[in-house]
């Protein structure tokens, strides 16, 4: 008699630097930074990937490429330039439609607007909630994101089952509730003003980019509160899987990281240095399965668009022709093998990038070109273009070779006004 199929929990958590995780070497937790205790645990009884890439360094193609197993070429969703976005391309399979066809039960709960369902990534779910905060730029927290996974949960059946969760905590406007507010904000006779006034000067780009190293700190210092919570409401969805009786895969992944002037900037969807497209990426395997080869940190290359071949793969559900990605239970053969195509930047000059054997090189849309070693350089500080131009060619022939073929031209999406004001009140939309 075969073992019935794994239950599988996806949880992606929004603009999540893998470095404000102890597991990926975080500090100590301290009186600025509370740690982040339930994700590091499950760390220790999952295989943690070092070389892990998101498709794009903001939500939507990001997201779309964890569904999808695609590229944002591919897929469909992303900046279509001039102001417009695309969604999925509705005649491609996903991940949801997939697993529900097989027998899984599906469900999401998001909040971000660019996963709002007109760009078509709740396609293929049973259930895809959606939820909105009443009052313009407030955020949908994760504790109730977490209730209404944890009620989607208990009232279905006990058959196999797949569970999107999306928490927004880390994304701007950083505000971290309750005990976890600062007691510097605390004590301000109007926090919630000088709070706003914090945000509001962040949004101003420049004044951002000459801010001082104290108000820096500040910044941060919300951020990872807001990280802590995240990280309390991943503990709870924990807890209630231990009180289940089925196998589950569990995987963790944020969709993109955050920049805090690591070059000179703020935010994310500019740039495609590691502070924004390395993330954190922790899977842990079914308790009744043969655990993967590979040992407890991989430093083989995993990509975005490999979770959906590897979940299939898991469930004993072939891949749909044109997946792009690899199943991560095959362990490959050296450290930074593979490579991952990182494209589609929502603010600026369009960028791509290729990651391959530890080195990466950016491509500009205004003619620039960018060389790092991951491995001896990890904070991309030392540009080797000029150094290395045979490398240059041979890594520019291959990121042109991945880039090629025919695009997918997504499907055209109409903003309802709510979305538009969300993307307005998070600053998306000036």
């Amino acid at each position: 008699m075969n073992a019935a199929p794994p239950s599988i929990l996806l949880v992606v958590c929004d603009t999540l630097r893998r470095d404000a995780l102890g597991a990926y070497g975080a500090t100590a937790a301290s009186a600025t930074r509370p740690g982040t205790p339930h994700i590091d645990d499950l760390a220790t009884r999952a295989q943690r990937f070092d070389a892990a890439f998101s498709a794009a360094p903001w939500t939507l193609p990001s997201v779309a490429a964890i569904l999808t197993g695609r590229p944002t070429r591919e897929h469909g969703a992303r900046n279509a330039g001039e102001g417009k976005l695309t969604g999925i391309d509705p005649g491609l399979p996903t991940l949801a439609g997939i697993l529900g066809q097989a027998g899984y039960r599906t469900g999401a709960v998001v909040t971000n607007p660019y996963l709002a369902p007109s760009f078509g990534l709740g396609r293929g779910f049973d259930d895809y909630v959606h939820l909105r905060e009443p009052g313009r730029g407030r955020k949908v927290r994760g504790d109730r994101i977490v209730d209404t996974a944890l009620d989607w949960l208990a009232d279905g059946d006990d058959g196999p089952t797949f569970l999107l969760v999306h928490l927004f905590d880390p994304h701007m406007g950083y505000d971290p509730p309750g005990e976890l507010r600062p007691q510097w904000l605390a004590d301000e006779d109007d926090p919630d003003r000088a709070l706003n006034l914090m945000l509001r000067e962040l949004w101003d780009r420049e004044r951002s980019a000459s801010s001082p190293p104290e108000f820096r700190a500040r910044v941060r210092e919300l951020y990872d509160r807001e990280v802590a919570f995240a990280d309390a409401q991943v503990g709870r969805l924990l807890a209630a899987l231990e009180q289940d009786g089925r196998e589950w895969i569990v995987v963790f992944t944020s969709d993109h990281g955050e920049e805090f002037w690591d070059h000179g900037g703020f935010e994310h969807g500019h740039t495609l240095y590691d502070e924004l497209v390395r993330v954190p990426l922790i899977i842990r395997w079914p308790a009744n399965g043969a655990t993967p080869r590979g040992g407890p940190v991989r430093t083989d290359m995993a990509r975005h668009i490999d979770l959906a071949p590897t979940l299939l793969a898991a469930a004993g559900v072939p891949p749909p022709p044109g997946m792009a990605g690899r199943d991560l239970a095959q362990v490959a053969s050296a450290p930074h093998s593979g490579t991952a195509l990182v494209t589609n930047t929502l603010y600026g000059v369009e960028r791509r990038a290729l990651i391959s054997g530890g080195m990466k090189l950016i491509h500009s849309e205004d003619g620039t070109v960018a060389l790092f070693d991951l491995v001896a350089d990890p904070r991309e500080r030392a540009d080797l273009a000029e150094a290395k131009p045979a490398l240059v060619e041979a890594l520019s022939a291959e990121l042109e070779r991945l880039s090629s073929g025919q695009r997918t031209a997504g499907a055209p999406v109409e903003l309802d006004s709510d979305v538009v004001e969300e993307l307005e009140a998070l600053g998306y939309l000036r």
